[in-house]
């Protein structure tokens, strides 16, 4: 059986809609993103999945998942860079949004999810959550003459990286540039009549 849930979000100047499909052993989130603000936004919904062999490669298919208390937030964003420990941060990778464009995405994840939770001296075991109860959101920068996605290919992959303009080695004495500030557009929360399962793996040393 294949269940529906649907839901708006508005975020001047983003309209979110989510849409949940929920299955026996998958669960799928496609998002609508549209523009309706007159300046170009980029969305920070590709985020990077660690290989072997090339590093860190982007990967649409990857999403940042939140256990809360009785709520799932999955998110497309760019994770949270550890303070914890030496860490090389990655880049911003961005989907151009132009004033009045729409972008779609779905996004599916196998049942039960599997989360790895940070490294403890000893092994716990797993544990097994269960939510009713989901939101979902994704980050993005709105634009402005200071930041730019420049094209560039990672991995044999068209991808798009936030940079500085060269606008800012031309500052004049008495000018500041605005800080670029993440920003998230949220949905509301969906209901779905059958939970869906989180496993929480803890590794030990």
């Amino acid at each position: 059986m294949v269940t529906l849930y649907i839901m708006i979000a508005i975020n001047l100047p983003l309209v979110l809609q989510t849409s949940i499909v929920r299955e026996k052993n998958n669960f799928s989130i496609t998002y609508t993103i549209r523009n309706d603000s007159e300046k170009l936004v980029y969305l920070t919904n590709l985020n990077v999945r660690s290989t072997d062999e090339k590093g860190a490669v982007p990967d649409p298919s990857v999403v940042e998942i939140f256990p809360e208390k009785d709520k799932l937030h999955i998110s497309k964003r760019k994770p949270v860079d550890p303070s914890d420990r030496f860490y090389t941060p990655k880049p911003y990778y961005v989907t151009p949004l132009p004033p009045g464009d729409t972008f779609r995405e779905t996004v599916s994840l196998p049942l039960p999810i599997l989360l790895m939770a940070p490294e403890i001296k000893e092994k716990k075991k797993r544990e097994w959550l269960k939510f009713d109860k989901i939101y979902f959101s994704c980050g993005y920068f709105i634009g402005n003459e200071f930041i730019e996605a420049k094209e560039k290919t990672v991995a044999g992959k068209r991808v798009f990286v936030l940079a500085a303009t060269d606008r800012i080695k031309n500052l004049q004495p008495d000018e500041k540039v605005p800080p670029a500030e993440e920003l998230y557009i949220t949905s509301g929360i969906i209901t779905v009549e059958k939970p869906v399962e989180v496993v929480i793996d803890t590794p030990g040393k």
